[in-house]
Order: structure tokens, then C-alpha cells, then sequence
């Protein structure tokens, strides 16, 4: 006879293990006697639902229905909800970064956790309890994640509403109230966490894109890369994706066919290309999104030491005339579109330590390498820079990592707009984003994050800490690393995996990770302090409150300097373990206040 299973319902910072129930996020809220929520116009609120115990996976599952939330001339519909059965990953051990100790396992190292989220429909609207082919050991709990999006033209006040869920026999009666602030989250994402991928790393998740060498130009291919720029969309995150691998090649629709030569060379059409992107420019792509049709706000080009001009041609007159011939046409083109909202990226990403080029572009750790910038430069002026292309914005983007501070005192500091850095370096200099935002610079962080076996505190620490540092942006380097099916088991611990393919549950479409869920979370407290306190150089009032509502002197959120550049370039979440839930709680309550 199956055991009485319970109902709980907690927060969106708490995991529960599968097998035992036990809650792995010390200070998480359960909700006893119904949720209560708190949210911005804009905004999403979260929680979740635990089911358990029960016998064996896959012998249950329950029904979830819904009702609108009801205030007092208003209301917001049932359809406003998204449902996400929790898929458990092994989350293997924390890491150990090179020159430190190992850090203690946490209570989620070495066990199932949830992390993937599956949308229900796949399963006809129904939670299995123990969902089909996740075999976890022992299980007899199962999650469901509760996405509820407060849309922006909702009235401030008070909603309730109700969750019913039926299964075994049993019926479960789960009251929701939501408090709506008269805050509205800007179209404008202000601190952007990037999600940093390479052409083409999204078709390894489809067998069906993987072995078509001509996969591009299908309308499967379309349709999955959409999704994970319109997951990323929706959860305040840009899929940044590097259009040219590392020896220069392009695949196919990733830039526009050429033809001619010298100054005569130009866009043979921009049909194919303006198709692939030009949605992401004018929104269109993201039409249907709960953040609504809302153009991205960065995007790197095709630009690079081997297009428009070939390197064959480098440092020959040819090569400029080729380079300004192709770049004004695009900019030209940008302009009669209209495609005004976005900032267009060119970045060098080719690196001499790979023997394909001669100087390391980015990343450069020997400064006579930036003489490849220095010619860029001449070719940059006059052709791309702010002067010539408004109200169109082409941005120079650099990977200063190990000599941003040779950079900003050079003549790099003349043209460079975005400067991609390092902790090792901001380490050195506290001031280092309020001096490059007064010099009207982008200051972008590059890096890696927390692992599966890292407290959720970890990954919300680590996007916090970089804005906390000044930062305008966050490049995370890699954002869906996969091994085998990316189901049971994850590279590198998942620290960089936050998106998943949805091939396995017959899906042309991106699946986020709860992990992801917690990064959206932490960008919508920033975007509230940066509302009320301000972006820009002039913002440390607001991260030094926002470091006194974690409990945390401001000094404290800087990793030590390393003068001797030693080690790994980044350090990520380099203090989480000295916060609680309660920390990131009374940083909510203050972004709160401060916007109410």
C-alpha cells in the first residue's frame, strides 16, 4: 500500500533531495497554509511544490489546476502561470579552484538535485511523480517549479487565488496570495547577464542538426536557436552568440554572400541573413514572450581577422578597402531598417596560442599583440564609430583580461568601447568600473560560475558580486556545456550549463535550469536598485547598499589582489559562504523599499 503522501510548498531558493525529502538550502521559506508571493509589474514570481513520499517512481501522478488571481477590480489569468516538472541531475562535488584548499561538501554534493525544468505539457498536463527515464536512486519525492509573471499593466494591489493538485486518491488545496508593487521592471535590462556561446554549439543537442551538414538553412534549425535566444530573453539575459569559430570560418547564414573585390566588394544579399537575425533586432523574435516583443540589447557580428576581407590580404591595400567597403554597407543597411535598440558587437576572439593566427586578440598577455587593434583602429574610424553610424551603434570590443590597466593608459583607451575583464584584474583596482563608466565605457566581466554542488546562494551570489564590482555586464563564458544527453550528469559540475536541449523530450526547443531561474531572480533586485538609485558611473551609492543589506563590508566583495596573475583568470562567487538566505532576503526587502 503506498504511503499518505504530503504537499509541501516552498520558496524558489530551496532544493529538495528526491530520495529523502531533506531540504539542501538552510533558511529557506516553507509556506505553511498557502504561498505569498511579492512581485513588480514585469517582473516573475516563483515557488515551489513537493510531492512525497511515494513507492516507486512513475506509478502516480498528479493533476495541477489553477485559478486566476483575483484582487479587487482586477485580476490576473491562469495562463499568466508556466509549470516545470523538476528533472534531478547528480551534482557531483564542489570545486576546488587551483591554489586554494578544497572546499567542504555541501549538502547538495554528491546527491540528485533538481535542476533541469521540463514544461508539463510534455507529460499531457500531468505530474509524474518520478518522471519517465530520470532513474534516480531511490526516489519518492517529485518537484514541480511555479513560474507566475505579473504582466505590466497589472494594477498595484493585492491578488489571491488557488492551486488545486489531486493524486493518489488525495486532494491537495493550496491558497496563493500575491502582493503587486506599483514598480515596473524597465524594457531595459540594465546589468546584462550574457550568455557567451560559439557557432555552432546548439545543434549538438539535436541529432537531426548535428548530421545535416546543411542544417542552417532548415526550418528545425531556426526554430531551436529562437528558443534559447527567447528563453534567455525572458529570464533578463541575452544568448550572446559568436557567429565565426576560432579559425575564422562562418557557417552558413551567419554572415551575408559577398561578391566583387577591392572597393567594389558588397553584400550580394541580405535576404538570407536579415531572415536568420533581423528579428532579434526589431523584436519580432521574441513576440509571445512573457517580457514581450523587446529588441536584444547586445549582438556580436560576423566581423572578425577573416570577414568581410580575407586574411590573405592583410595589411594590403585591399584589405581596408574590402573591410570599408562591406562595413559601411552594413551600417548603411542597419539604419534603413531602423535597427536603433541594439548594440552591435565586432570582437576578435582569434588567439595566437592556437596556432591559427598570429597574435592573441583577446585575452592578450604580451602587449605587442595589440598591435592587431591598432590597425583595426584606422580601419574602425570613419567607418563604424559613433560619429559616423548614429543613431545605428557599432561597439569596439576587447577581451582585455590580464591588461586592462596597460590598456586604459594607452592608446587603446582612445577607441575601445567595451573592455571584457577579468576578477584577477579588477582585483587590483576597486575603482576600476567607475573610471571606465566616467570614461563612457563598458565594463564587462568574463567568466565561469557556481557548480551544481554549490549552494543556490553561490549562483546568486556570483551575478550580484560582479554588479557589486561595478560591472555593466556579465559575459558568462560558456552557458550550455552538455555531456551525454546533458541529463544525468553535467561537465564541469554545470557551472556552465544553464540551458539544456529539449531534444530528449521531443522538444525543438531550449529548456532553462532552475539555477538560471535563481540568476533571474538576483537581475530583477538589481534592476530594481539600478531604478532607484541609478546605472552608470554615478551607481556605487546603490552597491554600497546593496552590500550594507547583505551584512557584508563593500571591501569584503573584492577578491584579493594577485599581482603575479597566477592562477585561473576569474574567481567566481568568491564569497558566498559568508552570506545566508536571510542576506539575499533583506537585499530584496531593500530594492523593495527603495522602489515602492
Amino acid at each position: 500500500m503506498s504511503a499518505k503522501l504530503k504537499l509541501r510548498a516552498f520558496d524558489s531558493w530551496q532544493r529538495v533531495c528526491p530520495a529523502t525529502g531533506q531540504l539542501l538550502e538552510p533558511g529557506s521559506i516553507q509556506f505553511d497554509g498557502g504561498v505569498r508571493l511579492r512581485g513588480g509589474r514585469g517582473e516573475f514570481a516563483s515557488f515551489q511544490i513537493v510531492l512525497g513520499p511515494f513507492d516507486r517512481p512513475g506509478r502516480l501522478s498528479a493533476e495541477v489546476s489553477l485559478t486566476a488571481l483575483r484582487g479587487r477590480k482586477a485580476s490576473i489569468a491562469a495562463g499568466q502561470y508556466d509549470l516545470l516538472a523538476e528533472w534531478y541531475v547528480h551534482s557531483g562535488e564542489p570545486m576546488k579552484r587551483r591554489g586554494e584548499k578544497a572546499p567542504k561538501p555541501g549538502p547538495a554534493a554528491g546527491r540528485f538535485v533538481p535542476d533541469l525544468l521540463v514544461p508539463l505539457r510534455v507529460y499531457d498536463g500531468r505530474l509524474p511523480l518520478g518522471l519517465p527515464g530520470n532513474q534516480v536512486p531511490g526516489q519518492r519525492y517529485q518537484g514541480l517549479w511555479v513560474d507566475l509573471f505579473i504582466p505590466a499593466d497589472t494594477a498595484a494591489g493585492s491578488y489571491s487565488g488557488r492551486v488545486k493538485v489531486e493524486a493518489g486518491g488525495q486532494s491537495f488545496d493550496l491558497p496563493v496570495e500575491l502582493e503587486v508593487d506599483r514598480y515596473r521592471a524597465g524594457d531595459d535590462v540594465g546589468f546584462t547577464f550574457m550568455m557567451n556561446n560559439y557557432c555552432d554549439s546548439i545543434s549538438s543537442g539535436w541529432p537531426a542538426l548535428r548530421d545535416n551538414l546543411d542544417r542552417h538553412r532548415t526550418a528545425l534549425y531556426r526554430r531551436v536557436e529562437r528558443s534559447f535566444w527567447r528563453v534567455a530573453h525572458d529570464h533578463r539575459c541575452v544568448f550572446y552568440y559568436l557567429p565565426y569559430t576560432h579559425s575564422g570560418y562562418i557557417y552558413p547564414t551567419f554572415a551575408p554572400p559577398l561578391t566583387g573585390g577591392g572597393p567594389d566588394k558588397r553584400v550580394a544579399s541580405w535576404t538570407e541573413w536579415d531572415r536568420h537575425f533581423g528579428g532579434y533586432f526589431d523584436g519580432s523574435a521574441f513576440k509571445g514572450t512573457r517580457r514581450g516583443p523587446i529588441p536584444v540589447p547586445r549582438f556580436f557580428l560576423p566581423m572578425s581577422l577573416d570577414w568581410p576581407a580575407s586574411f590573405l590580404k592583410w595589411d594590403r591595400p585591399g584589405y581596408a578597402d574590402e573591410f570599408k567597403a562591406v562595413m559601411g554597407q552594413m551600417a548603411a543597411h542597419f539604419k534603413a531598417k531602423g535597427w536603433t535598440k541594439t548594440t552591435f558587437d565586432m570582437f576578435l576572439n582569434h588567439k595566437q596560442r592556437f596556432k591559427l593566427y598570429p597574435w592573441d586578440c583577446e585575452e592578450v598577455r604580451f602587449l605587442e599583440d595589440n598591435e592587431v587593434h591598432y590597425k583595426f583602429r584606422k580601419l574602425w574610424e570613419g567607418t563604424l564609430d559613433h560619429k559616423t553610424t548614429r543613431p545605428v551603434r557599432f561597439d569596439y570590443t576587447d577581451g582585455t583580461t590580464w591588461v586592462v590597466h596597460d590598456d586604459m593608459r594607452s592608446a587603446m583607451s582612445e577607441f575601445l568601447d567595451v573592455y571584457i575583464c577579468s576578477s584577477t584584474a579588477t582585483a587590483l583596482d576597486q575603482k576600476l568600473g567607475t573610471k571606465l563608466r566616467k570614461q563612457g565605457r563598458h565594463f564587462c566581466l568574463c567568466g565561469g560560475g557556481a557548480s551544481m554542488a554549490d549552494s543556490l546562494r553561490a549562483t546568486a551570489f556570483w551575478p550580484l558580486q560582479l554588479w557589486v564590482w561595478g560591472g555593466d555586464s556579465f559575459m558568462v563564458w560558456l552557458s550550455m556545456e552538455w555531456g551525454d544527453e546533458a541529463i544525468s550528469s553535467l561537465p564541469s559540475n554545470g557551472r556552465l550549463t544553464f540551458l539544456y536541449p529539449g531534444h530528449r523530450f521531443g522538444l525543438d526547443e531550449a529548456l532553462p535550469s532552475l539555477r538560471l531561474k535563481t540568476v533571474r531572480d538576483v537581475l530583477q533586485t538589481i534592476g530594481r536598485l539600478e531604478a532607484a538609485l541609478g546605472h552608470g558611473a554615478d551607481n556605487e551609492p546603490a552597491r554600497r547598499q546593496a552590500a550594507r543589506a547583505m551584512g557584508m563590508p563593500y571591501a569584503t566583495w573584492f577578491p584579493k589582489p594577485d599581482p603575479t596573475f597566477s592562477g585561473s583568470e576569474e574567481k567566481p562567487a568568491a564569497g558566498w559562504a559568508r552570506t545566508t538566505l536571510e542576506n539575499f532576503r533583506a537585499l530584496a526587502d531593500k530594492a523593495i523599499e527603495l522602489t515602492r
